[in-house]
Protein backbone atom coordinates (compact mmCIF):
# COMPACT_ATOMS: atom_id res chain seq x y z
CA UNK A 1 0.00 0.00 0.00
CA UNK A 2 1.25 3.76 -0.97
CA UNK A 3 1.73 5.42 2.09
CA UNK A 4 1.40 9.46 1.67
CA UNK A 5 3.37 11.94 3.34
CA UNK A 6 1.37 14.38 4.96
CA UNK A 7 2.18 17.67 5.82
CA UNK A 8 -0.04 19.57 7.37
CA UNK A 9 1.65 22.77 7.67
CA UNK A 10 -1.43 24.72 6.37
CA UNK A 11 -3.55 26.73 8.88
CA UNK A 12 -7.19 25.90 8.29
CA UNK A 13 -9.29 28.87 7.66
CA UNK A 14 -12.32 29.04 9.84
CA UNK A 15 -14.84 30.34 7.67
CA UNK A 16 -18.86 29.55 9.40
CA UNK A 17 -20.96 27.88 7.02
CA UNK A 18 -24.46 29.72 6.90
CA UNK A 19 -27.37 27.98 4.22
CA UNK A 20 -30.10 29.98 2.62
CA UNK A 21 -32.44 29.21 0.14
CA UNK A 22 -30.79 30.73 -1.82
CA UNK A 23 -27.29 28.97 -1.75
CA UNK A 24 -24.94 28.44 0.73
CA UNK A 25 -22.56 31.30 1.93
CA UNK A 26 -18.88 31.43 3.84
CA UNK A 27 -18.57 34.37 6.66
CA UNK A 28 -14.89 34.95 6.55
CA UNK A 29 -12.94 36.08 10.23
CA UNK A 30 -13.29 39.57 8.90
CA UNK A 31 -16.89 38.57 8.55
CA UNK A 32 -17.22 38.86 4.97
CA UNK A 33 -19.93 36.98 3.57
CA UNK A 34 -19.14 34.86 0.35
CA UNK A 35 -21.13 32.64 -1.84
CA UNK A 36 -19.78 28.96 -2.21
CA UNK A 37 -18.25 27.67 -5.63
CA UNK A 38 -21.72 25.46 -5.35
CA UNK A 39 -23.95 28.58 -5.31
CA UNK A 40 -22.48 30.42 -7.64
CA UNK A 41 -21.68 27.54 -10.46
CA UNK A 42 -25.48 26.31 -9.06
CA UNK A 43 -27.07 29.43 -11.04
CA UNK A 44 -24.91 29.42 -13.70
CA UNK A 45 -26.83 28.12 -17.08
CA UNK A 46 -26.24 24.24 -18.04
CA UNK A 47 -28.18 24.21 -21.52
CA UNK A 48 -26.15 20.49 -21.88
CA UNK A 49 -27.78 19.05 -18.83
CA UNK A 50 -31.02 20.27 -19.84
CA UNK A 51 -31.37 19.23 -23.47
CA UNK A 52 -30.12 15.45 -21.41
CA UNK A 53 -33.00 15.90 -19.39
CA UNK A 54 -34.98 16.43 -22.07
CA UNK A 55 -33.92 13.36 -23.56
CA UNK A 56 -34.15 11.13 -20.85
CA UNK A 57 -36.75 12.34 -19.09
CA UNK A 58 -36.99 13.90 -15.64
CA UNK A 59 -37.89 11.43 -13.63
CA UNK A 60 -34.76 8.96 -15.00
CA UNK A 61 -32.87 12.38 -15.15
CA UNK A 62 -33.25 12.42 -11.35
CA UNK A 63 -32.99 8.84 -10.70
CA UNK A 64 -29.36 8.83 -12.58
CA UNK A 65 -28.90 11.92 -10.81
CA UNK A 66 -29.20 10.41 -7.29
CA UNK A 67 -27.35 7.52 -7.83
CA UNK A 68 -24.37 9.41 -9.20
CA UNK A 69 -24.45 11.43 -6.53
CA UNK A 70 -24.63 8.52 -3.87
CA UNK A 71 -21.92 6.84 -5.59
CA UNK A 72 -19.64 10.18 -5.95
CA UNK A 73 -20.13 10.70 -2.20
CA UNK A 74 -18.88 6.94 -1.66
CA UNK A 75 -16.10 6.81 -4.04
CA UNK A 76 -15.18 10.69 -2.27
CA UNK A 77 -14.90 9.43 1.28
CA UNK A 78 -12.64 6.28 -0.31
CA UNK A 79 -10.44 8.50 -1.54
CA UNK A 80 -10.01 10.83 1.14
CA UNK A 81 -9.80 7.60 3.62
CA UNK A 82 -7.12 6.19 1.31
CA UNK A 83 -5.08 9.36 1.29
CA UNK A 84 -5.21 10.05 4.76
CA UNK A 85 -3.29 6.44 4.81
CA UNK A 86 -6.11 4.46 6.87
CA UNK A 87 -5.43 0.80 6.67
CA UNK A 88 -9.15 0.12 6.77
CA UNK A 89 -9.72 2.09 3.58
CA UNK A 90 -11.36 -0.48 2.05
CA UNK A 91 -13.64 -2.22 4.84
CA UNK A 92 -17.18 -2.39 4.46
CA UNK A 93 -17.03 -1.46 0.89
CA UNK A 94 -19.41 -2.44 -2.12
CA UNK A 95 -17.25 -4.61 -5.12
CA UNK A 96 -19.19 -2.16 -7.84
CA UNK A 97 -17.85 0.82 -5.21
CA UNK A 98 -14.38 -0.71 -4.38
CA UNK A 99 -13.89 -1.20 -8.64
CA UNK A 100 -14.56 2.17 -9.30
CA UNK A 101 -12.31 3.49 -6.79
CA UNK A 102 -9.59 1.28 -8.19
CA UNK A 103 -9.66 2.46 -11.24
CA UNK A 104 -8.78 5.87 -10.25
CA UNK A 105 -5.90 4.96 -7.61
CA UNK A 106 -3.31 4.10 -9.65
CA UNK A 107 -3.35 7.90 -10.56
CA UNK A 108 -3.19 9.06 -7.29
CA UNK A 109 -0.50 6.60 -6.21
CA UNK A 110 1.45 7.43 -9.55
CA UNK A 111 0.56 11.56 -8.90
CA UNK A 112 -0.04 12.49 -5.75
CA UNK A 113 3.49 13.23 -3.31
CA UNK A 114 2.88 15.00 -0.47
CA UNK A 115 -0.79 15.75 0.76
CA UNK A 116 -1.02 19.50 2.66
CA UNK A 117 -4.86 19.06 3.17
CA UNK A 118 -8.37 17.26 3.42
CA UNK A 119 -11.53 19.19 3.24
CA UNK A 120 -9.62 22.90 3.56
CA UNK A 121 -12.00 25.94 3.85
CA UNK A 122 -10.89 28.15 1.55
CA UNK A 123 -11.95 31.95 0.42
CA UNK A 124 -10.81 34.45 -2.41
CA UNK A 125 -11.49 38.06 -2.18
CA UNK A 126 -10.68 38.31 -5.84
CA UNK A 127 -12.93 35.93 -7.23
CA UNK A 128 -15.81 36.32 -4.20
CA UNK A 129 -16.09 32.88 -3.31
CA UNK A 130 -15.37 30.76 -0.92
CA UNK A 131 -15.60 26.86 -0.63
CA UNK A 132 -14.15 23.89 1.03
CA UNK A 133 -11.46 22.16 -1.54
CA UNK A 134 -11.76 18.38 -1.07
CA UNK A 135 -7.65 17.89 -1.03
CA UNK A 136 -4.78 20.20 -0.75
CA UNK A 137 -1.33 18.25 -2.40
CA UNK A 138 1.64 17.92 -4.42
CA UNK A 139 0.93 16.55 -7.53
CA UNK A 140 4.37 15.19 -9.13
Amino acid sequence: MVLFNHSFEFPKQSLEQINTPDGRYYKTEAGILLPSVTTVLGKSPKPELLAWKQRVGEDEANKILKQAGRRGTVIHKIAEAYLLNDVDWKKNIMPFNLATFLSIKPWIDTNIETVYGIEMPLYSLELNTAGTTDLVAKVN
